[in-house]
C-alpha cells in the first residue's frame, strides 16, 4: 500500500510505499466524521474507517512523510479567508529569501520556521492510502494510521517549535535588541509565526472530540493556540510600534542591502506591502478572536503607511 497527501497533481515521488497490518475490530468504528473547515464556517463529511494501521516494527521516518507532502502539496497553499492574500504574498517572499545564499541575515532561523510550518500543516491533513500509484481509486487513510502519522509529526514539530521560540527569544530579549542588520528577518519570521498559529486556531476551534475527550481539555487547545497567537501579537507590536518595513524606501543602497539588493525579493516584498492594503480594506471582516491583531497590527500598519505615503508626498517623491 502506498501513502500520498491529496493536492497539487501527484507524481511517481509523492507516493511513499508502507506496509500495514490488520487489527482486531474492539472498540472499532467502521466510519468516522472528517471536519472541512475554512476561517468562517466547517462542515462534517463522513467517511470509512478501515481496520488498517501502519506496521509499529516498520514505520516511515518523518524526512519521509515530509518529502511526500511536500511534493504533494507543492504550489498549493492555505487559505485564510481574509488572511488569505497576505499570507501568500508573506510565504512567498519567505521561500525565496531562504532560496538565497547562506549568509543573509537569520536565514537558518527564517528556515527552520519554515520547517514548523510545514509540519503544522502536514499535522491538519489527513493522508490518503492507495494500493498503486498508477491507481485510481484512493481513500483517507484510517483514524489509526492518521493518528501514527501525527505522532511522528509531534515529535519533529516540538523540537523544531522549542528550537525557533529559544532562539527567538534569545533575539527579541538581547541587551543589543534585533540588531542593526535583522530588523526584516525579525518582521518575516513573526508575521509566519502569526499565519501558523492562527491557521492552528482555526483547526483547533473546529475540530470534533475524538473518542469523547472532555470538552474541557478540547476547549484548552484553542486557548493555547489563542495565547501564542496574541503573544507574537503583542512583541510585534513593541517592535514595530513606531515603524515598519512596510515603509522602506528600496531605491537606498542602506535599505536595498538589507535584500542582498535583489531585484526579486525587493518586489515580493513591495507585493506584501500591496496585499496589505487590501487586507486593511476587509479589516472589519475579522473574526472577535482577532481583535487584539486588527488593533496592535493592522491598523498600526495602516496608520505608519499612510504617514508615510504623506511625508513622500511632502517631499515630491510621490
Amino acid at each position: 500500500m502506498y501513502l500520498w497527501f491529496s493536492g497539487s497533481q501527484a507524481i511517481p515521488k509523492a507516493f511513499l510505499k508502507v506496509q500495514v497490518i490488520e487489527f482486531e475490530p474492539s472498540a472499532y468504528k467502521s466510519a468516522r466524521e472528517v471536519i472541512v473547515t475554512d476561517y468562517y464556517r466547517r462542515s462534517i463529511l463522513v467517511v470509512p474507517n478501515r481496520r488498517l494501521a501502519l506496521d509499529p516494527r516498520n514505520l516511515p521516518s518523518v524526512e519521509d512523510v515530509i518529502q511526500i507532502f511536500s511534493l504533494s502539496r507543492e504550489g498549493t497553499r492555505p487559505s485564510l479567508g481574509p488572511f488569505s492574500g497576505l499570507q501568500k504574498a508573506v510565504q512567498k517572499f519567505v521561500e525565496s529569501y531562504c532560496d538565497r545564499r547562506s549568509d543573509m541575515p537569520m536565514k537558518s532561523l527564517l528556515s527552520s520556521i519554515t520547517r514548523l510550518q510545514l509540519l503544522f500543516g502536514m499535522y491538519r491533513i489527513i493522508p490518503c492510502t492507495i494500493g498503486t500509484p498508477e491507481s485510481d481509486e484512493g481513500e483517507l487513510a484510517s483514524f489509526t494510521m492518521t493518528a501514527q502519522i501525527r505522532l511522528l509529526v509531534c515529535k519533529e514539530l516540538r523540537s523544531v517549535e522549542t528550537q525557533v521560540f529559544s532562539a527567538l527569544d534569545n533575539l527579541v530579549y538581547d541587551q543589543v535588541n534585533i540588531g542593526r542588520e535583522n530588523p526584516l528577518a525579525v518582521w518575516a519570521c513573526l508575521w509566519t509565526l502569526l499565519f501558523i498559529y492562527k491557521d492552528h486556531m482555526i483547526y483547533t476551534r473546529s475540530t470534533l472530540p475524538e473518542y469523547d475527550i472532555s470538552p474541557m481539555i478540547h476547549a484548552s487547545r484553542f486557548q493555547l493556540n489563542q495565547h501564542l497567537y496574541n503573544t507574537l501579537t503583542s512583541v510585534y507590536a513593541a517592535l514595530y510600534n513606531s515603524t515598519s518595513p512596510l515603509t522602506l524606501d528600496w531605491r537606498t543602497e542602506e535599505i536595498s542591502s538589507l535584500l542582498d539588493r535583489d531585484p526579486e525579493l525587493i518586489r515580493l516584498f513591495c507585493d506584501i506591502k500591496t496585499e496589505m492594503f487590501w487586507f486593511y480594506a476587509i479589516k472589519d471582516s475579522l473574526l472577535e478572536e482577532d481583535t487584539l491583531f486588527k488593533s496592535l497590527i493592522i491598523e498600526n500598519e495602516s496608520k505608519l503607511i499612510r504617514a508615510h505615503i504623506k511625508a513622500a508626498k511632502r517631499k515630491g517623491i510621490l
